[in-house]
C-alpha cells in the first residue's frame, strides 16, 4: 500500500492519522526536506542544474517469507523523473541469517560487500555494497543504480519513496511482492514504522553515482 507523507486535514480519522502524529514521522518529513533543500541549493548554483521535489507517498513494502526482488532499476521510461531512491527498513531484531539484504551493484573502484543468502553475482567490472534492512536505517542512493533484495528467511518490510524532478508527474512505483496475511495487520505495521523512525537515522557509506549525470556526489 501506500503511505502519505504529509497528514491531511482530518488525518486523525484516516488509517495513518496515528503514524502522522508520532514524533518520529515529523521527524523523517523533516530530515527528507532538508535533503531536498540541500540539493536544491548545490542545483540553483549549477548549470543544467535540476530542482528535486519530495514525494508524495511511500509505499509500504512487505515480502514474506522466501521472497526476494530481482536486480533492476528504479528508472525507467516511465519512471524517468526519478533521482534519488530513499528506504525506511521496518525491521527489528534482524541478523545476517535473516537475509533480505540490499545489494547495490556499483561502478568500477567502489567498496564491496558480501551477501549472506542468495544474490545475483556482479557483472565484469562491477563491485556490489550490501546493506542490511535494519530497523531505523535511512538509505538514500541514486535511483539510477541497479539493485535487488536478496531471498528473505523472515517476513520483511520497508517504506520506499523517490526524490523527484519537480516538474514531472508521480506515477505509481512497480508493484514488488507482498503478502498481508503473513505479518499482521496494518496497525501493526504502522506501529513499527513510528517505531523505525523515532530512532536515529543510521546511513551506510555508499560511494554512490551523483543523482543527476551533470552533478558531484551531493552525499
Amino acid at each position: 500500500g501506500w503511505v502519505p507523507l504529509e497528514p491531511s486535514s482530518g488525518s486523525g480519522d484516516s488509517p495513518f492519522g496515528a503514524l502522522h502524529a508520532t514524533s518520529g514521522w515529523s521527524e523523517l518529513r523533516a530530515a527528507l526536506s532538508d535533503v531536498v533543500a540541500a540539493l536544491n541549493h548545490e542545483a540553483a548554483v549549477r548549470p543544467g542544474g535540476e530542482r528535486l521535489r519530495l514525494p508524495e507517498k511511500l509505499m509500504l513494502a512487505h515480502y514474506p517469507r522466501g521472497g526476494r526482488y530481482v536486480r533492476h532499476s528504479d528508472v525507467s521510461a516511465a519512471t524517468s523523473h526519478r533521482r534519488v531512491t530513499v528506504i525506511v527498513y521496518l525491521n527489528p531484531e534482524w541478523d545476517p541469517s535473516r537475509g533480505g539484504q540490499l545489494r547495490l551493484f556499483l561502478p568500477p573502484h567502489s567498496s564491496s560487500g558480501r551477501c549472506s543468502a542468495p544474490c545475483s553475482p556482479p557483472s565484469e567490472g562491477e563491485t556490489a555494497t550490501v546493506v542490511a534492512p535494519l530497523l531505523g536505517r535511512l538509505l538514500l542512493f541514486d535511483s539510477t543504480l541497479e539493485h535487488e533484495v536478496c531471498v528473505t528467511n523472515r517476513p520483511r518490510w520497508a517504506l520506499t519513496g523517490w526524490l523527484s524532478v519537480d516538474t514531472a508527474p508521480q506515477r505509481p512505483a512497480p508493484a514488488a511482492p507482498s503478502d498481508t496475511t503473513e505479518a499482521g495487520s496494518l496497525a501493526s505495521i504502522l506501529q513499527l514504522a513510528a517505531m523505525a523512525t523515532a530512532r536515529p537515522a543510521s546511513t551506510p557509506t555508499l560511494p554512490t553515482p551523483p543523482p543527476t549525470t551533470t552533478s558531484q556526489p551531493a552525499r
